[in-house]
């Protein structure tokens, strides 16, 4: 005895928006039922995206990017010398990349590149 594959039948029905009556869709108006369901998608992501990005303009509103740095404001002078901050202002931060940028370039100083025009570099301590 063999069992005969079973069938999966969808079938879809829409209604303007103004009728209460569904109407079902033939298979020969698939391409009207693919756009329906094509809407219908388009217009719940529309929506998500919106409530997103009211979502998201609430918080930029009320974000403060410097809110981090304010802690440090806050902190009295004998404090701050025994902690590591974890941000630091954009000064302070600058003044660091110096340093490094400073630390980097002494090192490489130690080395004395000549390059000649067909040669191969060559590296002097």
């Amino acid at each position: 005895m063999q069992k005969e594959e079973e069938k999966i039948v969808v079938n879809f029905f829409w209604k303007k928006d103004s009728e209460t009556d569904w109407q079902y869709l033939k298979k020969s108006e698939d391409k009207f039922a693919t756009e329906l369901i094509q809407r219908e998608y388009t217009e719940k992501v529309l929506k998500t995206i919106c409530e997103q990005r009211k979502l998201i303009e609430k918080f930029v509103k009320k974000y403060n990017e410097k809110s981090v740095l304010d802690v440090v404001n806050k902190i009295s002078e004998p404090k701050l010398e025994k902690i590591k901050m974890y941000v630091k202002d954009d000064m302070a931060y600058i003044c660091d990349w110096y340093k490094k940028q400073e630390e980097i370039i002494a090192k490489a100083s130690k080395y004395v590149y000549r390059i000649k025009a067909g040669e191969d570099i060559e590296i002097f301590d």
